[in-house]
């Protein structure tokens, strides 16, 4: 059992990621102790300089956590790939918008389907769903762009622990399909963005792929891409497709130069950017 599994992890502010990890240990540490009495609740809450309130609340978020995320879906409830389920998961994303996490898409949904008086789409439909998320009108529609492939970049609002120096700005590189809308690859990477991590995804691609490329991602010297128009501007195809936000992390405006970021490690912002995209990074 994961401590946290990353879905979970996605639903907080990357503020917290650690502070949230360290209790949740402890919790699962308590939960594997015989004795469980006010006594050993009081000594566990000591330890993490939490009320002994918390405590039982953090048990019941374990608790939550594993019986929702190890229950298989619900026979009753119908497949992402039932029209009717569809739909309400693709009216609840666009109640919520596209960068919500599919958690809050699950709840909207189920809350559409309650109103609505029919079954409720689990929330593996949701993932399922989601990771085949459509951008609502083409992307090449709404950025003016032909069919293909485009690659972008985005800074993110966190630093990456660093192999012995100070920590590094994230950065994510995407891939998208320009007629479907989907993510078809993404990876992720610190500091200035290099030609590295664009030659990690591109192997994705056949040769003969018409593979565009916006400003924020240098070009190497391969000649499957091609700058796109200078009316693309530097991210703006990652947040038509995903957003203003992955998960609870928030993506940042191109020319902004906030301070105190939080800082997570690598691990944890690769398996929260695999959990939210539903897909593993490239290269992995």
């Amino acid at each position: 059992m994961v401590d946290v599994p990353p879905a979970r992890l996605a639903e907080i502010m990357p503020g917290r990621w650690t502070e949230t990890r360290r209790r949740i240990v402890a919790v699962r540490r308590l939960l594997r102790e015989e004795d469980q009495s006010g006594r050993t609740i009081m000594r566990y809450a000591n330890e993490l300089g939490v009320s002994r309130q918390m405590i039982y609340k953090l048990i019941g978020i374990v608790r939550a956590w594993d019986a929702a995320d190890g229950a298989p879906p619900a026979p009753t409830r119908w497949s992402a790939h039932d029209p009717v389920a569809a739909a309400l998961i693709q009216q609840a994303v666009s109640d919520l918008g596209t960068g919500a996490i599919p958690t809050r898409v699950h709840e909207r949904a189920v809350q559409l389907a309650k109103a609505r008086g029919v079954p409720a789409p689990s929330l593996h439909s949701v993932y399922i769903a989601m990771g085949k998320r459509p951008a609502g009108t083409a992307l090449a529609l709404r950025l003016s762009l032909a069919d293909g492939i485009v690659l972008d970049a985005v800074r993110l609002a966190v630093m990456v622990e660093g192999d012995g120096g100070p920590p590094k700005e994230a950065h994510l590189v995407a891939a998208f399909d320009l007629k479907s809308g989907d993510l078809a690859a993404w990876t992720l990477g610190e500091g200035e963005v290099e030609t590295a991590s664009v030659r990690r995804i591109l192997i994705r691609f056949d040769e003969t792929e018409e593979i565009l490329s916006t400003s924020a991602v240098p070009l190497s010297d391969d000649a499957m891409v091609r700058r796109a128009p200078g009316r693309v501007k530097p991210g703006s195809v990652v947040r038509a497709a995903l957003g203003a936000s992955i998960g609870r992390m928030r993506i940042l405006a191109s020319k902004s130069e906030p301070a105190g970021l939080p800082v997570v490690t690598r691990t944890d912002l690769r398996e929260v950017l695999g959990s939210v995209l539903t897909m593993p990074e490239a290269g992995t």
